[in-house]
């Protein structure tokens, strides 16, 4: 497959109006390359061209992991894990390839905390800290994919120079 790259900026993770659809890549300057080719391997999908995406090393976001500091397993996403795609549409395939992240917007923290509290509670096995993090240059792309539950809701679209040190973890909390 031929190389897939995006040259990397600034960018912020906002709510778009309306429905998802795909568009050319309007936020990221011309400073840096990252590659994409894993993000894209055998999807007849391009995951780089859907509304709002950019590089985010600005804002705070939140995720749930198993290790602290967060390991290359807490950044998993279900394609890695084996776990089947239930749909064939590219909004959905690039998704599933992507990890969910959270960003934080300050009185939203605690209701997030209070909800993943509660999904501890109901599910014991599942990860009990979170950790508020910011992106490194090259880690990825932030894709704005606010869902019912969480207004909030983004995918990290992982670049292939992806790794833990590329996570700023400001803060680990135990829920």
């Amino acid at each position: 497959m031929k190389d897939i790259f995006i040259e990397a900026g600034l960018g912020t993770c906002y709510k778009p109006q309306g429905s998802f659809h795909l568009s050319p890549i309007k936020d990221i300057s011309l400073t840096r390359m990252m590659t994409f080719n894993a993000l894209h391997k055998d999807l007849p999908c391009d995951c780089l061209s859907a509304n709002g995406i950019a590089e985010n090393t600005t804002d705070t976001f939140a995720r749930r992991v198993r290790d602290v500091p967060p390991s290359l397993n807490d950044f998993k996403s279900f394609y890695e894990r084996k776990h089947p795609a239930q749909q064939s549409d590219c909004d959905y395939l690039c998704k599933h390839r992507g990890v969910s992240i959270i960003k934080l917007n300050g009185d939203d923290e605690t209701a997030l905390k209070s909800k993943w509290a509660e999904l501890v509670a109901v599910k014991p096995r599942s990860p009990r800290v979170y950790c508020k993090f910011r992106l490194k240059t090259h880690a990825g792309v932030v894709w704005p994919t606010p869902s019912r539950d969480d207004a909030n809701h983004c995918t990290l679209l992982k670049s292939d120079q992806f790794s833990p040190e590329l996570i700023d973890c400001i803060e680990t909390v135990t829920l």
